[in-house]
Order: structure tokens, then C-alpha cells, then sequence
């Protein structure tokens, strides 16, 4: 082994990658984002934003639904709006709040939104099981 060099456990080396991936943007670490950091991202960082109990489903007209519905609005713990989707095949949708996620998650790997898009695009399919939907944000009132 070379000198100046450690031997470390598998176990060892997660728990550095993890510290260095949360620690350093992909800009810093001149690196190249693959889907797979940008979903273990999401849903250790930008998943946990939100709140089950701030969350809500949506009716046809947009106001907060009494009985579940295909739209579901996601917020975080101060009711602030973070995601809104509907699985309905008439009207599916996923849209994002663009200050509270979009921007997060631009400046963290150094993307652009295009890329951001489509990123969020397979993501999404995995994560909220929503197919051939392209996200979109929304700009919502600061």
C-alpha cells in the first residue's frame, strides 16, 4: 500500500461518502451528478421537509378536499406549500415550489433547470410511482 494512504471497512467508506456528498456541492467536488446522488439526496434531505400531517388532498377546484382525492398537496411543518401532485390519467401533473425546492436543489448540484427537471423526472417516477409526467415549478408569492 502506498504510503500516506489508510485501509478502511465498506462500512467506513459509506459513512465518508455520505459526509463529503452532504458537506460539498457537486461544483466544489468537480464532479458529474448521477440520478442515483440526486435521488439519495431528495430523499434524505428534501423528502424529510415534509410534513404527513400539513399535507392534504385537493379537490377539483382546488380548495383542501374532506375525502381523498387523486391530488395531494405536500407541505412542510409550517404549512408552506412544497409539492403538488395528482395521479389521475385525465390531469396528471407534479409541480414543485420553486423557492423552496427548485432553488435548493439548483444551487446544491450546480444545475440548471432544465437539468433539475429531468432529474426530478425519473425521480418521480420512482419515488411517487407518477409516469410520463414532466415536472414543472411554480413560483409561488415570497
Amino acid at each position: 500500500m502506498p504510503e500516506n494512504t489508510i485501509e478502511i471497512t465498506l462500512e467506513e467508506a459509506k459513512k465518508l461518502y455520505k459526509f463529503i456528498r452532504n458537506k460539498f456541492t457537486i461544483l466544489e467536488l468537480n464532479c458529474k451528478i448521477t440520478q442515483e446522488d440526486f435521488n439519495l439526496f431528495f430523499q434524505e434531505n428534501i423528502l424529510t421537509m415534509v410534513d404527513q400531517r400539513k399535507s392534504k388532498f385537493i379537490d377539483s377546484g382546488g380548495y383542501k378536499s374532506k375525502i381523498p382525492t387523486s391530488r395531494i398537496q405536500l407541505n412542510n411543518a409550517d404549512g408552506d406549500w412544497l409539492f403538488e401532485y395528482d395521479y389521475n390519467q385525465k390531469n396528471t401533473h407534479f409541480w414543485y415550489s420553486y423557492y423552496r425546492i427548485g432553488v435548493v436543489l439548483c444551487k446544491h448540484f450546480a444545475i440548471s433547470e432544465a437539468e433539475l427537471e429531468l432529474l426530478m423526472k425519473y425521480n418521480i417516477e420512482k419515488t411517487f410511482k407518477i409516469l410520463n409526467t414532466i415536472p414543472s415549478k411554480h413560483r409561488e408569492i415570497q
